[in-house]
C-alpha cells in the first residue's frame, strides 16, 4: 500500500494546548449537557428539572483538576469529536429551548441518511485496523493532510450533488461545520479524522444501522 504513504501529511499543524484544554471542557459539557436533559426527559416533562440537570452536569465538567468531569472524561475517552458536539448541542438546544415543536424520530432512514452513517462506520473501522497495523502505511495520517477537509466534505455531499438537491441534509451541513471548524481551530486533536468521529459516535451509529436493518427487515416480510 505504497499509495498510502504517499497521501500522508509530512508537517501537522497542531492546535495550541490551552485551546485543546479548552475544548476538552467544552465539549464535554456539551455532552453531558444534552445526556442529562435527555435522561431527566425520560422520567419528567418539566423544563426546569431537564435544565438543573443539564447545567449541573454541565459545571461539573468545568470544576478544576480530579473534582471535575473533564478530567476523568478525558483520561477515559479524550475529546470528544466536533460532529458529537454539534449533534449534541442541536438536540439539547431543541429539547430545552423549544420544547413545543413537533419532533419525530423517522424510523426508516433515507439513502442518503443511510450513505452517510455507513461512511461514518467504515471510517471507524477504518481507523481501527490502522490502529491495529493491518495498513502498510498509516491511514490516521491522512487526517493531518491539507486536502482531507475538501475530500471529507466532497465524499459526503456526493449523494446530494448527484441527486441535484438544492437543500442538503442536516447530517451534511453538521459535517461542513465541523469541517470548517476544524479548517480554522485544528480541534480537537489537529487531526481531521478525530473532527468527524469518536468511539461513542462510531458505536451509536453501528447501533443504529442495526436498528435501520432489523426494521428494513420487519417491513419485507410484511
Amino acid at each position: 500500500m505504497d499509495w498510502m504513504l504517499s497521501a500522508q501529511s509530512d508537517v501537522a499543524r497542531l492546535p495550541a494546548l490551552v485551546w485543546q484544554q479548552g475544548w476538552l471542557s467544552a465539549g464535554w459539557s456539551v455532552v453531558l449537557a444534552w445526556l442529562g436533559a435527555w435522561s431527566a426527559s425520560r422520567w419528567t416533562t418539566r423544563q426546569d428539572v431537564k435544565a438543573a440537570v443539564a447545567i449541573g452536569l454541565a459545571v461539573w465538567v468545568w470544576l478544576p483538576g480530579p473534582w471535575g468531569g473533564a478530567f476523568w472524561l478525558g483520561l477515559a475517552f479524550q475529546a470528544p469529536s466536533v460532529t458529537t458536539v454539534l449533534l449534541c448541542a442541536f438536540l439539547g438546544g431543541r429539547m430545552l429551548l423549544f420544547p413545543a415543536l413537533p419532533y419525530q424520530v423517522r424510523k426508516m432512514w433515507s439513502s442518503h441518511v443511510l450513505f452517510l452513517a455507513l461512511c461514518g462506520v467504515a471510517l471507524g473501522w477504518g481507523l481501527l485496523l490502522d490502529t491495529l497495523g493491518v495498513w502498510s502505511g498509516s491511514f490516521y495520517n491522512w487526517g493531518f493532510g491539507a486536502a482531507a477537509p475538501a475530500i471529507a466534505f466532497g465524499i459526503a455531499a456526493l449523494p446530494w450533488v448527484i441527486a441535484k438537491k438544492a437543500f442538503p441534509h442536516q447530517g451534511v451541513v453538521v459535517i461542513a461545520i465541523a469541517t470548517l471548524f476544524f479548517a480554522i481551530l485544528r480541534l480537537p486533536t489537529g487531526n481531521l479524522f478525530d473532527a468527524l468521529i469518536d468511539p461513542w459516535m462510531w458505536s451509536s451509529l453501528q447501533f443504529a444501522l442495526i436498528q435501520q436493518w432489523r426494521h428494513r427487515s420487519k417491513r419485507v416480510s410484511t
